[in-house]
């Protein structure tokens, strides 16, 4: 499995991950290799059944919301632009209820070790912040004292 791009992002005061279309195939072979399936998911076939479940969600009457998911590009190993799906933890699950119950879930741990995994270098960027404030705090305090 390739290194996969995910994003912890703050949406209203949630924090949530998101992916690139090309890494959820990524990750989703990665884990039918491990199952023992050996059908690879192309990335063009990924597209095409999540145009159709954005389609039948919104047939039914579902908003498809642009924060959840939303149609992108990335730039493929020949360096081309080419389309993807940015997507939410709902959406990367709601696309991998096609697969296996051992894909999903993989899928649900890998998504879980990602989460804690940004949370904590979070937590480590926001303790550098605070002891960078302090500092500068210390060294201007003599001058704002006089």
């Amino acid at each position: 499995m390739s290194n996969t791009l995910a994003v912890l992002n703050n949406v209203k005061g949630v924090e949530e991950i998101e992916m690139l279309s090309p890494q959820v195939v990524d990750m989703i072979n990665g884990f039918r290799d491990e199952e023992g399936n050996r059908k690879v998911l192309r990335h063009k076939d990924f597209m095409r059944s999540t145009r159709k479940e954005i389609e039948a969600l919104e047939n039914a009457g579902v908003e498809v919301d642009g924060r959840n998911i939303s149609l992108v590009e990335y730039t493929d190993k020949k360096g081309e632009k080419r389309p993807c799906y940015r997507m939410n933890r709902f959406w990367i699950m709601q696309m991998c209820n096609k697969e296996s119950a051992l894909v999903r879930f993989k899928t649900q741990q890998y998504i879980e070790a990602l989460e804690n995994r940004l949370k904590q270098q979070q937590i480590l960027t926001d303790q550098i912040a605070q002891m960078i404030n302090e500092a500068v705090k210390a060294a201007v305090a003599p001058y704002i004292d006089r």
